[in-house]
Parts: structure tokens; C-alpha cells; sequence
């Protein structure tokens, strides 16, 4: 199964948008939490060893 993708644009500036906190959450609680880098994405916002479930 793949993993999840990020990629967060200012649409206004036309550029990726660096430093969004961006939350992944389940069933009401956070499980990941990451700021975007100057390229506008994350890398991995499941943390280590955390699998991924359909739903």
C-alpha cells in the first residue's frame, strides 16, 4: 500500500507554501503532526512504523 502525500501551494504567490503544520488524525485523534519544508511538502506524516489502513 502506498503512503500518504503532502504538497501545500500558496495559489496568491504561485510557489509551494514552507512552514503549514499540517495534522493527520484518526478517529478524532492526531497521529501525526509535520511543518512543510521550503518545497511545500512532507515527507512522512505516519510516524515510524505505523501502518497504513484502507478507510
Amino acid at each position: 500500500m502506498s503512503g500518504i502525500s503532502t504538497h501545500v501551494l500558496d495559489t496568491a504567490r504561485g510557489r509551494p507554501a514552507a512552514g503549514i503544520r499540517v495534522h493527520l488524525s484518526h478517529g478524532g485523534v492526531v497521529i501525526g503532526s509535520r511543518l512543510t519544508g521550503e518545497d511545500g511538502r512532507i515527507s512522512s506524516l505516519l510516524p515510524a512504523g505505523t501502518p497504513l489502513q484502507p478507510g
